[in-house]
C-alpha cells in the first residue's frame, strides 16, 4: 500500500506540474522503465499488474496534452519527422497482410500499440512549446536521479538484475529479476543528460560527477556490455560539444577524455571478466556475437533468396521470429528484410533527418547556451539509442528512440531555417580569434 501511495503521489504531482509546464511529462516518459523496475522490486502489485506504471505515465501525458490542445488545436498538425515515423510503423502494420509470421506479429508487434500512441501521438504535442526541451531535461533528472539512487542502494540485486518482489512467468520460464538492459539504458540516458548540462559551479559539478559514477555503476552492475561501450562513446562526443571550444588545448583535452574512457571500458571488462560474471569474459562475448550474427545471416539470406517483390516490400513484420526463431537483435537489418526497400528508405530518411538536425545544433552559435546543452543532451541520447539498435531490440520495442528524434526535429524547426542557402553564419562565429562550439555558465 505504501508503494501504491508513493506511485500515486508521483503521478498526481507530475500531472499537476505538467498543467503549467507540459514538458515535465516528457521527463516521466524518459524514466518510465526505471520507475517501473523500482516499484516491481518493492511491491507485488506492480508485478501482477505489469502495465500499471505505463498507464500512469500515459495518464500524465494525456493530461498535459489535453491542456495544450485546449489552448491551441493547431498542435494536432503532424511534423515532417512525425509523419515519416508514423508511415514507417503504419507500413509495418500493413505488412501483417503478407508476413510469414502472423501469430508472432499479433503477439509481439500489435500488442505494442499503446506505446505507439504515447510516443507518436501524445509525445510530439508535448514537445511543441519552446521551453519543453529544458523542462524535459530537468524533470528527467529530478525524477531519474532519485530512481537511480533507489535502484543502486535500496533494492536487492540478483544476478544481472534487480530482484522482483515476486517471481513472474516470462516466455514459459519463471523470472526472478527485472530486465537488466532496461535499467542500464535508463541509467545511461540520465548520465548523458547530466553530462550535457554539467555545471561549472564546483559544488553542483561534484554532484553531477557523482551521478555519472552512480549511473556507470548501474550499467556495469547489470553486465550490459553494449550499453557501457555506447555510453562511453556518446560521452566522448557530448562533453566536448557542450563544454569545450575548438583550440589546441581543447583538442588535447578531448583526446585525454577519449583515452580515459577507453581505458575505463578496458579496465571494466578485464576486471569484471576475472572477478565477476561470465558475460564479461571473452568466450561469452564471442558466443553472443556469433549467435546474433547467425540470426542476422539467416534472415538476410532468406530475404535475398525470396521473390523480388519481397525485396521491395519485405517479408513482413515479425518474420524474424519464424525464420531465426527470435528477433535478430539488429533493427536496421530487421527493417530491411521485414519491410523491404520501402521500409529501409523510410528508416534511412529518419536517420538522415536526425543527422541533419544534429549537425545544425552542434554547429550553431546560440544566444542561450543552456538551451543548446539540453538539445545536445537529447541528441546524445538519440545517438546512444541508435547504437543500441545494432545489438539489441526490435522495431516494435524502440518507439522511444523515434520519439527522441521527433522531439529534436520539432526543436530544430523552431530554431533553424532549412531553406537558408547561406549556412556560414550557422557554423562559424569568431570570438577573440577563437571558434566557440560550446560553453555553459550554469
Amino acid at each position: 500500500m505504501v508503494w501504491m501511495i508513493l506511485f500515486g503521489l508521483v503521478i498526481a504531482g507530475t500531472a499537476l506540474v505538467s498543467l503549467r509546464r507540459p514538458g515535465v511529462a516528457i521527463g516521466l516518459m524518459m524514466v518510465m522503465f526505471g520507475l517501473e523496475q523500482f516499484l516491481q522490486a518493492k511491491s507485488a502489485t506492480f508485478v501482477e499488474r505489469g502495465n500499471l506504471v505505463n498507464v500512469g505515465v500515459a495518464f500524465v501525458a494525456l493530461v498535459a496534452t489535453c491542456r495544450m490542445l485546449l489552448s491551441n488545436l493547431g498542435l494536432l498538425k503532424w511534423t515532417h519527422l512525425q509523419t515519416l515515423v508514423i508511415l514507417l510503423f503504419g507500413y509495418a502494420f500493413l505488412s501483417s497482410l503478407w508476413t510469414v509470421a502472423p501469430r508472432e506479429f499479433e503477439e509481439y508487434f500489435q500488442s505494442q500499440w499503446p506505446y505507439f500512441a504515447l510516443y507518436f501521438g501524445l509525445g510530439p504535442i508535448l514537445c511543441s512549446e519552446s521551453q519543453s526541451i529544458q523542462d524535459a531535461v530537468k524533470s528527467t533528472l529530478v525524477l531519474g536521479i532519485p530512481i537511480m539512487i533507489a535502484l543502486a542502494f535500496f533494492c536487492e540485486w540478483t544476478g544481472r538484475g534487480i530482484k522482483l518482489s515476486t517471481p513472474v512467468m516470462d516466455g514459459g520460464k519463471l523470472r526472478h529479476y527485472t530486465p537488466p538492459l532496461a535499467a542500464a539504458s535508463c541509467a545511461a540516458v540520465i548520465a548523458i543528460l547530466t553530462l550535457s548540462t554539467l555545471s561549472k559551479q564546483w559544488g553542483r559539478r561534484l554532484v553531477g560527477l557523482a551521478v555519472l559514477l552512480l549511473c556507470t555503476y548501474i550499467i556495469i552492475r547489470t553486465q550490459s556490455r553494449g550499453q557501457l561501450v555506447a555510453f562511453c562513446f556518446v560521452s566522448a562526443l557530448v562533453y566536448p560539444a557542450t563544454h569545450r571550444s575548438v583550440s589546441n588545448r581543447a583538442f588535447l583535452e578531448l583526446i585525454v577524455i577519449i583515452v580515459i574512457l577507453v581505458a575505463a571500458v578496458f579496465a571494466a571488462f578485464v576486471y569484471a571478466g576475472e572477478t565477476a560474471g561470465s558475460r564479461w569474459q571473452q568466450n561469452s562475448m564471442d558466443h553472443a556475437m556469433e549467435g546474433r550474427a547467425l540470426m542476422v545471416q539467416r534472415l538476410f539470406l532468406t530475404w535475398t533468396k525470396a521473390d523480388p517483390l519481397n525485396w521491395i516490400f519485405g517479408l513482413g513484420a515479425s518474420s524474424s521470429f519464424r525464420i531465426s526463431s527470435f528477433y535478430v537483435h539488429n533493427v536496421p537489418v530487421e527493417i530491411l528484410c521485414e519491410l523491404g526497400l520501402v521500409g529501409a528508405v523510410l528508416f534511412g530518411m529518419f536517420c538522415w533527418r536526425s543527422f541533419s538536425n544534429a549537425v545544425f545544433f552542434v554547429a550553431q552559435i546560440p544566444s542561450n547556451w543552456e538551451y543548446r546543452s539540453c538539445v545536445i543532451g537529447f541528441i546524445g541520447t538519440l545517438v546512444f539509442l541508435l547504437i543500441l539498435t545494432l545489438k539489441e531490440g526490435t522495431l516494435y520495442a524502440v518507439p522511444h528512440m523515434f520519439f527522441v528524434g521527433i522531439l529534436i526535429d520539432q526543436i530544430a524547426q523552431k530554431n533553424f531555417s532549412f531553406s537558408d542557402p547561406d549556412f556560414r553564419h550557422v557554423f562559424l562565429e569568431e570570438s577573440n580569434e577563437l571558434l566557440v562550439f560550446g560553453s555553459s555558465d550554469t
